[in-house]
C-alpha cells in the first residue's frame, strides 16, 4: 500500500513528502510483521525507514498516530459504496454490494491479517460496524419508525455477525477462498437485508 493522497493536515503533495511517508509506511508494516505495537518506537521506525525522529514528529505524534492513519486510509475504501447506499433510493442490491465489499477486503487482505496477528483487527472491524450500521440505519429510514429500538438491534446484529465472519476468513488465511467467503457472506447478507425489508 502505498500514500498517493495526503487527508491530513499540513502534508503536501511534494513528492519528497510522499517518499518520506511511503518509507515510514513500508517500515511500519516490516515491523508489525515481527513485533507487537507497544514494541515499535519511534526511534527503531525512523531508522528503518531512513529518517531522523524529528523528521516523524513532522507527520505524526507517536507510533499509534501512524496506525489511525492505516486504519483511516483503508476505512476510506469502503466510503464510496457505503455512501452509495446511504444516499441511494428503493432497495439495495445485496449480491452487488457483497461483490464490491469483499474485492475490497482482498485488494489489501495481507494488511488485513497483519493486524489481525497483532491483535489489532478488532478495533478496525468495531469502527466499520459502526459506520456500515449508521448507513443502512439512513438507508431504510429506520428512525422513523415505531419500533425504531427493535431495527437498530437487528442491524446491529446482523453487521457484526458479518463482520465476525469476515474476521475469521482474515485471521483463518487460506482455509476459505475468496469466492468460497464471498458466497457464504452474501447468503448471510441477502437473509439480513430481505428480513429488515420485510419487517420494515
Amino acid at each position: 500500500m502505498k500514500i498517493d493522497e495526503m487527508t491530513k493536515k499540513n502534508k503536501t503533495t511534494d513528492r519528497r513528502v510522499i517518499r518520506t511517508l511511503n518509507s515510514l509506511h513500508d517500515a511500519f508494516l516490516e515491523l508489525l510483521s515481527t513485533t507487537d505495537l507497544s514494541k515499535i518506537s519511534v526511534s527503531e521506525l525512523s531508522q528503518k525507514a531512513g529518517i531522523n525522529r524529528k523528521t516523524f514528529y513532522v507527520y505524526y505524534s507517536d507510533v499509534e498516530d501512524l496506525l489511525e492513519e492505516l486504519e483511516t486510509r483503508l476505512i476510506s475504501k469502503f466510503m464510496p459504496i457505503l455512501e452509495g447506499i446511504r444516499n441511494s433510493h428503493g432497495i439495495m442490491d445485496p449480491y452487488e454490494f457483497v461483490k464490491i465489499f469483499t474485492s475490497i477486503i482482498n485488494e489489501d487482505v495481507e494488511v488485513y491479517r497483519l493486524l489481525s496477528k497483532r491483535q489489532l483487527l478488532p478495533h478496525f472491524i468495531t469502527k466499520v460496524k459502526d459506520m456500515a450500521i449508521d448507513v443502512f440505519i439512513t438507508h431504510f429510514d429506520l428512525d422513523k419508525e415505531p419500533d425504531a429500538i427493535k431495527y437498530h438491534y437487528f442491524v446491529d446484529y446482523t453487521a457484526a455477525g458479518i463482520l465476525s465472519v469476515l474476521s475469521k476468513w482474515i485471521s483463518d488465511h487460506s482455509s476459505m477462498t475468496l469466492e468460497e467467503f464471498t458466497d457464504i457472506t452474501m447468503r448471510m447478507s441477502v437473509n439480513a437485508f430481505y428480513g429488515l425489508v420485510d419487517n420494515n
